[in-house]
């Protein structure tokens, strides 16, 4: 397999990859988007609350969601460059 190297996602099955890579596409856009907050407070009677989350960065999540790609299209062999057959001309 010419294309075939190895990857830190080598040990989870194609399925499993591929359902997460989806699931990082969809975190993507929401966090490209705004959908996704960073910071939450609120106040009730005489106490407030707030909860602060870590923001994601979209540049790393972009990084992995394309090794993880690379991983399955290696292992599916879609998009791997292939040699064509030597065809002789006389």
């Amino acid at each position: 397999m010419p294309c075939r190297s190895t990857s830190i996602w080598d040990s989870i099955d194609v399925v499993t990859l591929q359902a997460r890579v989806n699931a990082m596409l969809l975190a993507l856009a929401d966090l490209d988007s705004g959908a996704k907050a960073v910071s939450v407070s609120y106040a009730q009677g005489e106490g407030s609350r707030s909860v602060t989350y870590a923001a994601a960065d979209s540049n790393r999540l972009r990084g992995t969601i394309r090794e993880m790609q690379a991983s399955i299209a290696a292992r599916t062999g879609v998009g791997c460059a292939r040699r064509t057959p030597l065809t002789p001309y006389f």
